[in-house]
């Protein structure tokens, strides 16, 4: 398809002016927030936008320390505000509200659904195979094809359960030694920021000495 200069012409600054708005928009939101400083999420939920969102870090859901996100334009940018500000915090923080709905479903209860339908969807396999390998529903044979085969998919979906939890556990872990590691280089880039402003203070009042500005003890 040819698009001419002159249809160039026409949509471009449209796109350009609502880009600029969209950006002053997210501008104005994140000062906002920032300066205004809401007490909790109703208080956010009360300002006026069509979309709000808050995320938490999973070990306080509740304790209003997670972070709060809003927007005139999608459900997804208030999301994508709150839990990039809350990553900033925390390590480990999940979506609790979109709006006034609670969303949070906690990593437990997803792995009992997951298990939950691996053990229905064995059941089902183990019927069908029977039943594709002739043996007729209701007789004996049929029971004991339909016991055996759902005990061996039963079996194997416990097991792909073993696994995606050890999975999960490994990747807590690296998450935790990761923000532990995150909180190391902070402390280790403040003690050097305060050694720094020691050695400053003293080259400083070393300076005063030498000039005569100071007295070592009296007033230096």
């Amino acid at each position: 398809m040819i698009v001419s200069q002159r249809s160039l012409s026409r949509h471009k600054p449209d796109t350009v002016v609502k880009f600029i708005v969209k950006f002053i928009t997210s501008i104005l939101l994140l000062l906002l927030l920032a300066s205004c400083g809401p007490a909790n999420y109703s208080e956010v939920r009360q300002m006026g936008y069509t979309y709000t969102a808050l995320a938490e870090p999973e070990n306080k859901i509740g304790q209003n320390v997670g972070a709060y996100g809003a927007s005139y334009n999608s459900q997804r940018e208030a999301n994508n505000y709150a839990m990039r500000t809350c990553r900033n915090y925390y390590s480990n923080c999940v979506m609790t509200y979109e709006g006034s709905r609670y969303v949070y479903v906690s990593q437990a209860e997803k792995n009992k659904k997951i298990l939950n339908e691996s053990l229905a969807n064995a059941v089902s396999k183990a019927k069908n195979e029977c039943k594709d390998l002739g043996f007729v529903d209701g007789s004996k044979e049929y029971a004991d094809c339909n016991l055996k085969l759902s005990s061996l998919y039963k079996e194997e979906a416990l097991e792909q359960q073993k696994i995606m939890l050890a999975e999960q556990q490994a990747e807590l872990a690296k998450r935790q030694a990761n923000a532990a590691k995150a909180q190391a280089l902070a402390a280790q880039k403040q003690a050097a920021e305060s050694q720094r402003r020691n050695s400053n203070a003293l080259m400083q009042q070393g300076m005063k000495m030498l000039s005569g500005a100071c007295t070592l003890g009296i007033d230096c």
